[in-house]
Formats: structure tokens, sequence, C-alpha cells
């Protein structure tokens, strides 16, 4: 499991890197870390919340109910997610998230590396709920792996069941599946051999896999009185685009056929891909947008600033933020708020060498020119036009839409208010006035970095 440092609330600069760490707020960060009224500068209205669709579906005994979550990279919705995970935990429900970007090689992804994720998080689940499966359908999934040769492991046996998600209460029926199960997962990032004799057993007996899970399922929801178990699937929008569509375009059919409910990221840039479409029938398709700062007109939105500057105060305490430093970093990370926590972190790294009690703006201005330059460089002159055309105010019809889609999966355009409209993220902005294929306008510019003798 991937160690993750605890997060600490920052009473000075010295802390700022333990308190806006990359990642998701895991369930257990929520109640001193998260800020909870983020929805209506989201979406325009306060009633409106894409997860809390979500959660209201998972609730529904559906025949059929997966979903496909689609946002910005860095956009929060990892958090949102272990928010309604832990309400439906509360409510009763068993709830599984599969890091995909860890269990899985995610540069050499395939469909059926998620099905295998998904049999095994459904026999933790059953573990966990202490579930008894008949002994035809315990036979049955591990007699679907018996005739393959399995990875051995250095772990000693109370260090395998530990890592396998054993437990003095998990039934006996069960112990032996979740040690397969561990074995089989195990290999999928590192063994490129096994791995694909894996990926061949599944393709050619799919329909008696997805059968052994829906029958695990219907055990489970059985035994938590008709709540179904519900599957998270992390950092599959984190794949590359070719990728991402076999999974999700040429499988379709294989990753929607389950029972229960099942909520896949996915990339928001393929939803301009003409393609998306064909998905209509098998997915629910759900956007999360990005917390907006400006209007469609240009104008400042003060309700996204105020919001995020409330995010920034749940994880730090505002003095050591000097005049107008922090509210420049919003500004200028446009709503993303993994570039504003990475600007944070930048000064703030800035703001201690030089042995200062506040991050000032010389050191904000440091930080966005370093993100400004990893920005630059995934466009070139042939980006220049696209890119100028929105920002003078084209930001709703786009014609481009396979630029859009690069755009979109770069970070360089950022889309709000879920398929609403579209704008360039202020860094890439300033630096197309700096090139001079726009005209400044006000006083906000990022152009230069100021001499500060380093």
């Amino acid at each position: 499991m991937k160690y993750k440092i605890a997060l600490k609330y920052a009473n000075k600069v010295d802390d700022v890197l333990l308190a806006f760490q990359p990642g998701p707020l895991t369930i257990d960060e929520l109640d001193e870390f998260y800020y909870d009224k983020t929805m209506e500068v989201r979406t325009g209205d306060s009633s409106d919340s894409p997860i809390d669709d979500i959660y209201d579906a998972c609730k529904m005994p559906l025949e059929n109910n997966p979903f496909l979550l689609l946002g910005h990279r860095g956009c929060g919705k990892s958090t949102e997610l272990n928010v309604m995970s832990r309400r439906l935990r509360e409510d009763g429900y068993k709830v599984f998230t599969i890091p995909c970007g860890i269990d899985m090689d995610t540069l050499n992804p395939d469909y059926s590396d998620i099905l295998i994720l998904m049999g095994d998080a459904l026999l933790q689940i059953a573990g966990e709920a202490g579930c008894k499966p008949s002994q035809k359908l315990s036979d049955m999934i591990e007699g679907f792996w018996s005739d393959i040769e399995q990875t051995t492991t250095l772990l000693d046996d109370d260090e395998l069941e530990l890592q396998a998600g054993i437990t003095a209460e998990t039934p006996p029926i069960i112990r032996q599946l979740l040690k397969m199960s561990f074995k089989v997962k195990s290999t999928l990032k590192f063994s490129e051999q096994r791995r694909t004799t894996y990926r061949d057993r599944i393709s050619r007996r799919l329909s008696e896999w997805t059968q052994a899970m829906n029958e695990l399922a219907d055990i489970i929801t059985e035994k938590m009185e008709g709540k179904q178990p519900i599957l998270i699937f992390e950092d599959l929008d984190k794949l590359e685009a070719p990728a991402a569509l076999s999974i999700f375009l040429d499988h379709a059919p294989s990753m929607s056929d389950v029972t229960f409910p099942t909520i896949y990221t996915f990339p928001i840039a393929l939803s301009y891909d003409t393609r998306f479409r064909a998905l209509d029938g098998y997915f629910n398709k759900v956007n999360f947008p990005m917390i907006k700062l400006q209007e469609i007109s240009g104008e400042r939105y003060e309700a996204g600033y105020r919001t995020i500057e409330e995010i920034v105060k749940k994880r730090a305490d505002l003095e050591i933020f000097g005049e107008g430093s922090l509210d420049l970093m919003i500004e200028k990370t446009g709503g993303s708020l993994r570039d504003l926590f990475g600007a944070i972190i930048a000064a703030a790294t800035r703001a201690r060498r030089r042995r200062s009690a506040k991050i000032e703006v010389e050191d904000a201005l440091r930080a966005l020119e370093k993100l400004k330059t990893e920005l630059k460089k995934t466009i070139d002159g042939k980006n220049y036009k696209f890119l100028a055309d929105i920002s003078r105010g084209n930001r709703e019809k786009i014609e481009d839409k396979e630029m859009l889609l690069k755009m979109l999966q770069a970070g360089t355009v950022l889309e709000y208010n879920g398929k609403g409209w579209y704008n360039v993220h202020p860094l890439v902005n300033d630096f197309l006035i700096e090139q001079g294929i726009l005209e400044e306008e006000g006083s906000s510019q990022l152009s230069s970095t100021p001499d500060s003798g380093c």
C-alpha cells in the first residue's frame, strides 16, 4: 500500500509542505481539512451536485449502475468521492476504492486488469461482511485460476494475510480465495509475462468471471439486507487517451455488465472525442466542474476566490501569506487546486530559504513562473491562434474538438460548469501576451519574474 505522510495544519511557513501535499484527502482527514461548501461555485446552483447524483443512484437497487465521473485532474473530485464514500458507509453500505495507479500498470493498461481488481475488491468486501459463499461459487472462483501457476511471495503467511485484507473475522471459505486473488493482483503491475497470461484468461472466459462477480455481489447484498457493494476506481482519469478509449469504448459491455454500482474516474478531455457518444447506452456520465474564478464575460467571480481561500484556510493560517500573495496564486491557477497547492509549496519553499515568516508576492511570482514554464512545454506555435480565440471570448462554441481535447488533456484550457464554457489557463494567457499574440488587459499580467538576486 502506498504510504502517505499525515497532513499537518500549517501555522508557519515551515509546515506548508505537509499541509498542501498532493493527493486527495483521506476519509480520516476529512473532519479536519475538508471544506464542504464548493458545489454552488462549481455548478452555479446550490441544489446541484454531481456527487449527490451518484450518491442517490448508489442507493437505488438497479440492475445496471455504472458511472463515468469526468473532471480535470486536481479539481477535487477524489476528495469528494471520499466524502461520498464516508456517507455511504455511515448509511451501512460497503464501499471499496481501488487505487488503479498503484495496483495496475497505467502505462500499459487493459480492461481485464480492472476486472481482476474488481473481483479482488468484492472478495475483500465479502470477507469484511462475513459472507459465506456457496462451495459451488468458491470452486468457480478458485478454479478460474487454479491451472495457472501463481506468483510466489517473500511474505510470511501472517504478512500475506495482512496484505490480502484477511482478518481474524474473515470466513475460512474466503481466506484462501483472498490469498489467491492477492497473488494474481500483485503481478499486474510488475510481471509482464504473468500479466499477459491473466489477461488472456479473462478475455477467454469473460462471461464466467462476470457471472462469479455478480453472484458474489448478490451474496454481499443479501448479507447487507439489500444494500449493494459499491466500487470506486480511482486514477483512470490519468490514462492516456488511446488507452482510455480502448478500455471503455472497445470493451464497454464488459466494463458495464455488472449488477452493482461502479464508479470509474474518466479523462474529461475524451468527452470531446466523437466516439464518446457511443458510451451513452452503457454508462451514466457525470461531470465534476472546476471552481470558476471568472464569469464567462471575464468579470471576476468573487465567490470562487473566497471558496478557494476557505479551502486553503482549512489547511493553513492565512497569516503566513503576505498581502496579495495568496490572491495572486489563486488567480493565476484558474481554479485548479492541484496547480494552486503546487504553487503554494514552491512559494513557501522559497520563503523558507529566505528565512521569511511569510510567503510574499515575490515568492508567489517565482513559483508561478515555474508552473508557467511547465505549461509552455505543452503548446507550440500552431496552438496559439486556437488559444487566443478562446481568450478573446470564443468560450462556448469551439469547432476544433481535436485541438480542444489535446488542450484539455494538457491543462492549458480549463472547463467550467461542466460542459458549459472554457477559458485558457491564466498562466498560458500571460504567455500569449508576452509573445504579442494577445493584448494585455489590466495590471495582473505575470510577464516576468522580479529581480530578487536569485
